[in-house]
């Protein structure tokens, strides 16, 4: 390869490193815990705090585990009945904090390959339409 070209492809590389860096947004996942699993139940939900501190809006698409399926999902309270609704995908804005709660946003644990007892730690990870996937440690407690 040619001096010249070598000096291309490595200023192209620059740039577009240096375009990726000023765009890449910053996750924070946080506060991150579940319930456990009640007997006989295969099921649990989870709470936590997630924090857009970079500059580009982002669009969490799915959360997945190794111990089982994962939703998100949102309580609805309509005529006095709550009910959950599955929610596909999930906008963070520049700045914002999105906090899933009790009785409000949450991820829903399905299909759980073992119970979920205090004092474990689940893995449960984050995959964004535009930005990489980010796994959080979750602490099982009441």
């Amino acid at each position: 390869m040619k001096k010249w070209s070598k000096i291309a492809v490595i200023c192209g590389w620059i740039a577009v490193s240096d375009v990726y860096a000023t765009i890449k947004p910053t996750i924070k996942i946080s506060e991150g815990w579940a319930r456990p699993t009640r007997a006989g139940l295969n099921m649990s939900a989870g709470y936590l705090s997630l924090q857009n501190h970079g500059q580009t809006q982002l669009i969490l698409e799915r959360v997945t585990s190794s111990i089982g399926d994962v939703e998100i999902h949102q309580t609805i309270v309509k005529d006095g009945i709550s009910r959950m609704k599955s929610v596909p995908n999930l906008t963070i804005e520049p700045g914002a904090t999105i906090s899933f709660e009790p009785g409000d946003l949450h991820l829903m644990l399905t299909n759980l390959m073992s119970p979920l007892k205090p004092g474990d730690i689940i893995p449960i990870e984050f995959h964004f339409k535009n930005a990489e996937p980010i796994t959080a440690q979750f602490e099982i407690k009441d």
